[in-house]
């Protein structure tokens, strides 16, 4: 591996997805988004794959889960003791040193930490804890695609499901459907702007 030319590349390898992050004009672009940051694997938003159907295990069915967040689970953000209120300030500076290095200022970065951290906190509210997501009669919620439209109005399912490059999707397992609500009222609820912040993040992280 020639780590002197990754140095020296910097941030160029990411530019061209920052560059599109930025141009991002409206909420209604983010399902196309959404598309393009999955495909490399940047885990934005939510999750989205394949599983075999938890009723027929011949089938292998679509999977839309909760997802999105820089920390391994909900309890990151929610707990109040001791430990987890210090790892989120731990995190808090992280993610301002990574605003950093892609060249903002720092009080620049301190600001868009503190709306990376809102927003994934509002998220984190919708899910599921970790021992609750061994259960799975918790997370199996097989929906039509229309019900799943109709449960988080605010993002275009269907623009996405036929973009993202699976078969023809009738019906899916929305895992947590309690996190799709959630979602759909943070993108209600929060900026163009702060949501770019946010994306930006997922993809240097």
């Amino acid at each position: 591996v020639d780590e002197g030319a990754i140095e020296k590349a910097g941030t160029k390898p990411l530019q061209a997805t920052l560059d599109r992050v930025s141009a991002l004009k409206s909420k209604d672009e983010f399902a196309k988004e959404a598309i393009a940051l999955h495909r490399d694997g940047i885990s934005a938003f939510f999750e989205f794959g394949s599983q075999p159907d938890y009723k027929n295990a011949q089938q292998v069915i679509s999977a839309a889960e909760q997802g999105g967040l820089g920390l391994p689970d909900r309890d990151y953000y929610l707990k109040d003791d001791e430990k987890s209120v210090e790892i989120r300030k731990q995190y808090l500076a992280h993610v301002q040193k990574m605003f950093e290095l892609l060249g903002d200022p720092a009080e620049k970065a301190t600001a868009e930490a503190k709306v990376v951290m809102d927003i994934e906190t509002a998220l984190a509210k919708g899910s599921l804890d970790r021992t609750s997501q061994r259960e799975p009669e918790k997370i199996y919620h097989k929906m039509s695609t229309k019900e799943l439209a109709e449960l988080n109005p605010s993002f275009g399912w269907t623009q996405y499901l036929e973009g993202i490059g699976t078969p023809p999707v009738q019906s899916l397992n929305v895992a947590e459907p309690d996190f799709f609500q959630q979602f759909d009222a943070a993108l209600k609820s929060t900026s163009l702007d702060d949501w770019k912040t946010y994306l930006r993040w997922h993809v240097v992280h």
